[in-house]
């Protein structure tokens, strides 16, 4: 691509003085005192402020929800002088030709940017040059920006990077492509084109063609993650090469690209990588108001015989920024009556339960079947969070076991979700195996299958004898460990291999997924994250046929779906395509299938989505 050089500075100038009259506009009819989370700066790069940047909080899926509580304004004394930096979640800084040491008045980017670390909120940084100006040759050597870039954020500066050539009468600018960092939650091995030719379906022009861009290595990917890899082929093997980094520093989380994102083709892939960083950024801010969590999300009783019954508890958290105030448990599907509360209960006629964040209330629920079938039931918690406020909680049973010899179940049914756990640190869960039948249960192998990739992230937190036993209706507890000690922010999935005497289940496995979160001590125990894959079932239990809805919040990604039973024998290729951003619909047929439980498994980029439903017909 060729494009000469004085019509684009033209341009540059034309956009400018129009820019920084929408600029000086939007300040002056803010209102700085309003209820703002965000604060974008527009000042320090004002010819893409725009394009890039702003008008994708407003026009763009996704990212117009943060529009609401979004302020522009210039980097300046008078705008600190109406709110502290620190009274907004994050900050954005698109820095342009800027240093980081750009002052303005008696403020400095750098300073502002220390003072938002230091109150454990949110940076997002972009540039054209900073990096260079601070550790390239001839740099200021200014000792708070290079502090910041080398040891809060990790990086050693490589060089600048040439993406242009120049033969005397003409620049040419070379196509490049930036990928992903496999899988990071900002880059998710997402390729992005640069410097690419303009296309009227986006709706705006290349903003800016890039002469060279500042490249960089971390220096410690355990504690700073590589984001996004400069490539000049879209299928280049990434090296070290990185434009992006991001870490936490206590609570503060900080994402930094040594490029702007005007040069990404088309405003879409902008929208995307913008979004991606708000999502990320952000996921250390508790909800507003009051939120709601409970674990587990779902209970599977498994398997009871008529003549017994079992009991799970479910813990209720408060998780947002004002008390969660629990008015009601109560049971919204109960076929027979076969659930019931035993401890816990907070009926709507009496007093409500009240919790500050942090605080828990647990609710006990047995199962007790009268009949040999299938039990799908709800459990229903009323409270004032402001999201689900009626949080729903799937139960699934089991009834009718017959007591001839030893009879298997667990706690979990065949999967143990560990949920998200934070990097360096590990969850150990209670696998309780039960023996409803009237002998002993004997079971030979109880080992992980060592043939799985991730097999090194699950472990027994205790010495198994072998073989083990359970006597008759009694149980055996067994502690089993995700640990979250590598640098991968994904899901990780692994296998626990059965085999026993038991008459209604005598080979199984039970399968096991636990997803790997950033590593810092945030006190927030639910966080937004850049997980952006959904699956439902409706209706579940199901008949004759049912529906399964995949959601895909953004992007496309190629997607093999298929339908196990219990033991993880694959009964049914769903499909195995591509998909892209929102809604798509598959129909299950039921008809062959017996009444039981099933899952469907999504495996998407390396990851492994698994939901459940129930044939009863």
């Amino acid at each position: 691509m060729k494009l000469s050089f004085t019509n684009f500075k033209a341009n540059s100038g034309i956009i400018g003085v129009v820019t920084l009259f929408l600029v000086c506009l939007s300040f002056l009819s803010s209102d700085l005192n309003a209820q703002k989370k965000y604060i974008l700066f527009d000042n320090l790069d004002p010819a893409f402020i725009d394009s890039a940047y702003y008008y994708n909080f407003i026009d763009q899926k996704d990212l117009n929800a943060y529009y609401p509580n979004l302020i522009r304004a210039p980097f300046s004394d008078a705008t600190f002088s109406q709110n502290s930096i620190t009274s907004f979640d994050l900050a954005i800084f698109p820095m342009g030709n800027n240093k980081l040491s750009y002052s303005s008045g008696s403020s400095t980017v750098i300073g502002k940017i220390k003072e938002m670390i230091a109150a454990g909120k949110n940076v997002i940084i972009t540039g054209r040059d900073f990096l260079n100006k601070a550790l390239g040759v001839g740099s200021d050597k200014n000792p708070d920006v290079l502090n910041f870039l080398q040891n809060t954020m990790g990086i050693e500066f490589i060089k600048k990077k040439k993406v242009s050539s120049n033969d005397g009468s003409t620049i040419s600018w070379w196509s490049f492509f930036i990928r992903g960092h496999s899988p990071d939650p900002v880059g998710i091995s997402a390729i992005k084109a640069c410097n690419f030719t303009y296309e009227e379906r986006y709706g705006t022009p290349l903003a800016y063609p890039v002469y060279d861009l500042d490249v960089f290595k971390s220096k410690d990917e355990t504690k700073y993650f590589p984001v996004e890899h400069f490539i000049y082929g879209q299928n280049d093997v990434v090296s070290d090469t990185l434009v992006a980094t991001r870490t936490e520093v206590g609570q503060s989380r900080i994402v930094l690209y040594s490029m702007g994102f005007e040069p990404y083709c088309g405003t879409l892939r902008r929208a995307e990588l913008l979004y991606r960083c708000m999502v990320w950024a952000l996921g250390n801010i508790r909800p507003d108001g009051p939120a709601i969590q409970n674990d587990p999300p779902n209970i599977d009783f498994d398997r009871v015989p008529l003549d017994s019954s079992r009991t799970m508890n479910v813990t209720i958290s408060s998780v947002g920024k004002q008390d969660l105030e629990i008015s009601e448990t109560s049971f919204w599907e109960n076929p027979d009556d076969a659930y019931s509360i035993v401890s816990g209960e907070v009926k709507a006629s009496g007093p409500s339960i009240k919790l500050k964040y942090g605080q828990t209330h647990v609710v006990g629920i047995q199962f007790k079947p009268k009949t040999k079938k299938n039990y799908a039931g709800i459990f229903s918690i009323t409270t004032n969070a402001t999201v689900d406020n009626i949080k729903d909680i799937n139960l699934l049973g089991v009834g009718g076991i017959d007591n001839g010899g030893p009879q298997i179940a667990t706690n979990f049914g065949k999967l143990i979700d560990f949920g998200k756990v934070k990097k360096a640190t590990s969850k150990t869960v209670d696998l309780v195996l039960y023996n409803d039948g009237d002998k002993e249960l004997t079971i030979q192998k109880f080992r992980m299958d060592t043939t799985l990739p991730d097999r090194d992230r699950f472990t027994f937190a205790q010495t198994l004898p072998n073989p083990l036993f359970v006597k008759v209706k009694d149980s055996l507890k067994i502690k089993v460990k995700f640990a979250a000690t590598v640098n991968e922010e994904r899901v990780f999935t692994g296998r626990i291999n059965v085999e026993c005497d038991a008459k209604n289940d005598a080979q199984f496995s039970i399968e096991l997924s636990g997803e790997i979160a950033p590593f810092t001590g945030v006190d927030d125990p639910i966080a937004l994250t850049g997980e952006n894959f959904s699956m439902s079932i409706s209706p579940n239990p199901a008949s004759d046929n049912t529906e399964l809805t995949c959601n895909l919040q953004f992007g496309s990604a190629k997607m093999n779906l298929y339908l196990t039973d219990l033991s993880g024998v694959k009964l049914m290729q769903i499909a195995n395509s591509v998909i892209s951003t929102g809604e798509q619909k598959f129909s299950i047929r039921t008809q062959s299938l017996a009444n039981g439980k099933y899952f469907v498994v999504a495996e998407i980029d390396g990851k492994r989505f698994v939901t459940n439903f129930i044939v009863s017909k």
